[in-house]
């Protein structure tokens, strides 16, 4: 008696017809998680003995490394998500390869495309690293579903979409360097931010309330990342706002925009207050707020800082 596919059998009006769908029923229902599982790590472990890690991040388009492992890993964690729910560090780690994969697919692209000689060797690395971090952070986005209570999948959610804006960043600026005109992204940067935001105000909600004993490091590491990130932001508001006002001879124009700034900057600061409140009132094991006043002093010191100086002209 096999309850996977005995309705099946009563549905069935010939003996061909039973026979024909438990067949088709019993290979859908068989897999071995832990056969899936040990595949996916002895494709790791070779792909650790070799460097591979290490020769994607170092790697030119003249001399891409052997990806196969990495394709082979990515492809057993692709397979066993179809199959049943995986824990939250198998996510992480089918986000990690997926990333090195795909930087290495596109670094490798590149060494047989020479279509645009312009892009500095440099450049070229941004855009990879670019386009991988937004294969990984669709990855994460699907095992958040899954998973929106585990603290350190958003904190690797977090540090993902982070580094992506920050290649963004670097893309933008390395074409102003050196005069590229089309490259610079600033609609995916603005975008970008909101979308960080986004998942700060969700993981604060779905991890930073009420008491913390085991995860308590992790949780504290989520609230100092959305502190800084509110400085970084408020320095960019700042700091980008004046530079257009500066270049600008129209007083109205200036002046509105000064305004505007100001307006941004109070709101940040004080988004950044409720978060430091925020923060304090969580109990977390482990010493993991030991040195939380010395963090909020150092960040709101900061942010003070940034939003003053806009006033006396030194940004």
């Amino acid at each position: 008696y096999n309850p996977y596919y005995t309705h099946h059998i009563i549905d069935s009006s010939t003996a061909r017809g039973r026979v024909e769908n438990n067949i088709i029923n019993n290979h859908i229902m068989s897999y071995d998680y832990h056969q899936y599982v040990q595949s996916i790590q002895r494709h790791r472990h070779k792909e650790h003995t070799s460097h591979i890690r290490g020769a994607v991040d170092r790697m030119t388009v003249a001399t891409p490394p052997d990806l196969d492992p990495l394709q082979h890993s990515v492809e057993g964690f692709a397979s066993l998500s179809k199959h049943c729910p995986m824990t939250p560090l198998l996510w992480m780690q089918y986000a990690h390869d997926t990333e090195m994969l795909m930087m290495g697919l596109y670094l490798a692209e590149s060494s047989s495309n020479e279509s645009n000689p312009e892009l500095s060797k440099n450049q070229e690395k941004s855009q990879a690293r670019k386009s991988a971090l937004e294969s990984s952070t669709g990855i994460l986005e699907m095992a958040l579903s899954e998973f929106p209570g585990c603290a350190l999948l958003h904190l690797y959610y977090l540090e993902n979409l982070a580094e992506h804006f920050y290649q963004i960043q670097l893309i933008n600026k390395m074409s102003d360097q050196i005069g590229i005109v089309g490259v610079r992204d600033l609609v995916n940067q603005s975008s970008q931010l909101d979308k960080i935001s986004k998942a700060f105000e969700v993981a604060v909600k779905n991890v930073g309330v009420g008491a913390h004993v085991n995860e308590g490091i992790i949780v504290a590491e989520i609230y100092r990342f959305y502190c800084s990130f509110l400085v970084a932001r408020l320095s960019l508001v700042m700091g980008g706002e004046s530079t257009k006002n500066s270049e600008n001879n129209d007083t109205e124009v200036e002046n509105s925009s000064t305004r505007m700034n100001d307006e941004k900057g109070i709101s940040i600061l004080q988004q950044l207050s409720l978060i430091f409140q925020q923060w304090s009132k969580n109990p977390m094991g482990e010493g993991s707020n030991d040195e939380i006043m010395q963090d909020l002093e150092y960040l709101w010191e900061e942010a003070s800082a940034i939003f003053t100086s806009f006033f006396d002209g030194s940004v």
